[in-house]
């Protein structure tokens, strides 16, 4: 039935459709939300917080870093790579 229940406003597509899909995708939303908590955060970090793989944690940083929403940085810390991620 399309009709709402008793009580419920009835749903607009307008709001929906203004969400942007490179930030409310489920991953990169966790993402978002773990730097916007924290100024930078390592990429072990938000590997093991969101319980991600290295591949698709790659995958959904690019894809923010290519929107401008986050930028990441590339260094070593005691001879050991590290790279972190913090919000644009």
């Amino acid at each position: 039935s399309g009709s709402p229940s008793p009580g419920m406003p009835p749903v607009r597509p307008e709001p929906l459709r203004q969400l942007d899909r490179v930030i409310h995708e489920k991953g990169r939303l966790g993402i978002m939300a773990l730097l916007a908590a924290s100024p930078e955060v390592s990429f072990t970090d938000l590997r093991d917080q969101l319980d991600m793989t290295d591949g698709n944690l790659t995958t959904h940083i690019r894809t923010l870093q290519q929107a401008g929403y986050i930028a990441v940085t590339k260094a070593y810390r005691d001879q050991r790579p590290l790279t972190t991620c913090h919000l644009t």
